[in-house]
């Protein structure tokens, strides 16, 4: 059911974060003008990584890559010169199943539909030149051979956790990164990773994607019998103090206040009792300490390799939520519009076709350019009826430039000054 009124006449917590943050009214409004959904405003950190095994550049005296033509010989370096000292050819210089797609043709800003002279168009050159750099790292013999058969990146994990790949992109929460580390330092006590910017190509420099600082989680069914009282729980989700029992627990119980951040007394009873209550924290503002930053918390400094951790997301959060290497989209893609049945279907198929292209073209060698692909993939886009689907995003975005959220509002500093306060 439409939710505006019941929000003005019922509400007060909730109501306060839709005039904090517009970005969430704009999300939660349809094309009626009417709002159906409430959301969570979750504030700003990573999501996607490239780590970069620092050990390996020391031995091979080379420096963290700047541009993707670095990156290419810094990843057939890792694959040819054999940075882990073993005399045996087993290492690869990224990885090319799981998140790593995505990471490389972000840096490319290949992400299909791109702003251009005030309309969204469907865009090749990006696409070529990503896939070029694909079938380079697959030529020299610098990833996984056989990463297609990968299909969930599950190969490639342990093959970084086992220390042997490089470069290794990654997408995964805070908690995650700490396993992952602690697994790899576990199994080679040398390995030392840092995260690095993605590199710069010939389109500019950009980050992959991050963790939607706003969310739409709920509805309010069309039938429910007392939509009133549905507001007034929502607006109890809101309040920054239930926002921080569901995140901390109970004070004395759970964690105590040190110099006015709460500190978790028992990490066992916390896991047990309170970590579980994420899916609690899902309406209102879950920013006043964000996942990101409540993990960060409950790392012993005391402990060199928890330091370790505590440097590496902070390096983090600062390389890939930056307006100087924004994210390459126009917009996030939890925020890409959604496409009408007849329209997903003719997208959908069509993607797969080239999808199909652009594998085939990595594995082809010399006797399939990317030039070629490109070609063949132009073609089965057209014949796929591509073209309702161009002409589909460009009466959108007509229609919806002054009310949607795109890639550049993320990055307004009104906006990303309000977590502050």
């Amino acid at each position: 059911m439409p939710i505006d009124e019941l929000i003005e006449t019922y509400s007060t917590e909730y109501k306060q974060v839709l005039e904090k943050f517009p970005i969430l009214k704009k999300l939660s409004t349809q094309p009626d003008g009417h709002m159906y959904a409430v959301g969570r405003v979750q504030g700003y950190f990573p999501f996607t990584y490239l780590f970069i095994r620092e050990d390996w550049l020391d031995k091979l005296e080379l420096d963290a890559p700047r541009t993707t033509e670095e990156l290419l010989r810094i990843a057939i370096a890792f694959a040819k010169q054999d940075p882990d000292g073993n005399g045996v050819d087993d290492t690869q210089g990224i990885n090319m199943s799981g998140f790593a797609p995505d990471v490389i043709n972000s840096m490319f800003q290949n992400t299909n539909w791109v702003l251009e002279d005030g309309e969204i168009v469907r865009d090749w050159e990006r696409a070529q030149a990503a896939l070029q750099f694909k079938k380079a790292l697959f030529d020299a013999d610098a990833i996984d051979r056989d990463y297609l058969t990968d299909k969930n990146g599950r190969k490639a994990e342990q093959d970084f956790l086992k220390g042997k790949i490089g470069l290794y992109a990654f997408a995964g929460n805070a908690k995650e990164i700490y396993d992952a580390y602690a697994r790899l330092r576990s199994n080679v006590p040398e390995a030392v990773i840092a995260p690095i910017a993605l590199p710069a190509s010939p389109f500019g420099q950009f980050s992959a994607q991050f963790n939607p600082p706003f969310q739409l989680s709920g509805v309010i069914n069309a039938k429910a019998n007392d939509p009133a009282s549905v507001i007034r729980y929502i607006d109890f989700m809101s309040k920054e103090a239930t926002e921080a029992t569901f995140k901390y627990g109970l004070e004395g119980v759970h964690y105590r206040m040190d110099n006015g951040v709460p500190v978790t007394i028992d990490k066992d009873k916390y896991d047990k009792e309170v970590s579980w209550l994420g899916d609690f924290r899902t309406i209102g503002p879950q920013y006043h300490t964000t996942e990101f930053e409540k993990y960060k918390q409950d790392l012993d400094l005391n402990k060199p390799f928890d330091r370790e951790v505590d440097d590496l997301l902070n390096e983090a959060l600062g390389l890939y939520i930056s307006p100087e290497r924004p994210y390459a989209g126009f917009t996030l893609d939890r925020y890409m519009p959604a496409l009408p049945n007849e329209i997903e279907f003719i997208d959908s198929n069509a993607e797969r076709a080239i999808l199909d292209i652009w594998n085939r073209a990595i594995l082809g060698g010399e006797a399939y350019s990317a030039e070629q692909a490109v070609q063949d993939a132009r073609k089965a886009w057209e014949d796929g009826d591509g073209a309702q689907v161009e002409q589909w995003y460009r009466d959108w975005y007509k229609e919806n430039k002054d009310k949607w959220v795109f890639t550049e509002d993320l990055y307004d500093v009104r906006i990303r000054s309000e977590f502050g306060k």
